[in-house]
């Protein structure tokens, strides 16, 4: 087992830039899935995707997924998983952070990449999948977009308050969660994943390892939060976590954005061979959460 995988369980089981891409070519290891995470392991395809099974670790009790649907329910009614398919969503990855009843989700399911409005936050759920409970959103708080579709990605993270707590939910800790300022990108990423594709099942608990290359840049010519990376995690990984190891301990720095289809602004990396992009967080994520955390729930 790595170091950062001992860590990792460890520490799951015991507690509550550059503007212009820089090319790594240092040999990275894999990931050593501990068997408290990991019970069940599967190389899908040529990819280095591993199946795992949800257990009692603290690290699954923060996992879940956000449905916005595209036909609202009346007011009132929290529906049941399959009356969300009936009616068709948007699923994403979620996570429980900061506190046991917010979680942390991709800005793009309530904005547009031009601006406009997306879903409306009175039509989405979370879905805990220790608990099997199914929660309605309440409250968000999310960076403005900057103006441009290719800048859209950018800080694209949004604290948002569920109307209850999971039964059972672990928040990761917010000591955990770091902005990304590491300059070795040699540092293996590990993604885990609620809504990832894996083989025939789109729900699938995956876990993947993979490096970073560098950032996209804006069209401002400053550095963009979005990291390039050959993580191949999947159809539907939109909002996974991203881990690195700072000083010995395994930290939350991103989530999955969406997939790279073209070379950055100012970039000099070929996007065919990279898969996902991840949205590094910065100190706005801090500050949305402490906006989030003043105001009373609804």
């Amino acid at each position: 087992m790595s170091i950062f995988a001992a860590i990792f369980s460890l520490w799951y089981l015991t507690a509550h830039v550059s503007a212009l891409p820089i090319i790594c070519s240092s040999k990275v290891s894999q990931f050593e899935a501990p068997e408290d995470l990991v019970h069940k392991i599967a190389i899908i395809g040529k990819d280095d995707r591993k199946g795992r099974n949800s257990d009692a670790s603290n690290l699954e009790k923060a996992q879940g997924r956000a449905y916005c649907v595209k036909k609202p329910f009346p007011k009132g009614i929290v529906p049941t998983l399959a009356q969300i398919d009936s009616v068709g969503a948007v699923v994403s990855n979620a996570v429980v952070a900061f506190e046991d009843d917010m979680i942390i989700v991709n800005r793009h399911k309530f904005i547009k990449p031009d601006g406009g409005s997306k879903a409306k936050l009175q039509n989405c759920y979370f879905e805990h999948i220790a608990s099997g409970e199914i929660i309605p959103l309440v409250d968000a708080e999310y960076t403005k977009q900057l103006p441009g579709k290719a800048n859209s990605e950018h800080q694209d993270y949004a604290i948002v308050r569920l109307k209850t707590k999971p039964k059972g939910a672990h928040a990761i800790p917010e000591d955990m969660i770091i902005v990304d300022n590491e300059d070795d990108l040699s540092k293996p990423v590990t993604i885990i994943s609620n809504y990832a594709t894996n083989l025939s099942n789109r729900n699938s608990l995956t876990m993947t390892t993979c490096k970073r290359y560098g950032r996209y840049g804006l069209t401002t010519g400053t550095a963009s939060s979005i990291m390039a990376t050959d993580c191949d995690t999947g159809d539907g990984s939109s909002g996974a976590q991203a881990y690195i190891e700072v000083n010995g301990r395994p930290k939350l720095f991103g989530i999955i954005s969406g997939d790279i289809k073209s070379i950055p602004e100012g970039g000099s990396f070929d996007p065919n061979k990279l898969s996902t992009a991840i949205s590094t967080f910065d100190n706005t994520l801090f500050e949305s959460y402490q906006r989030l955390k003043q105001r009373q729930p609804n």
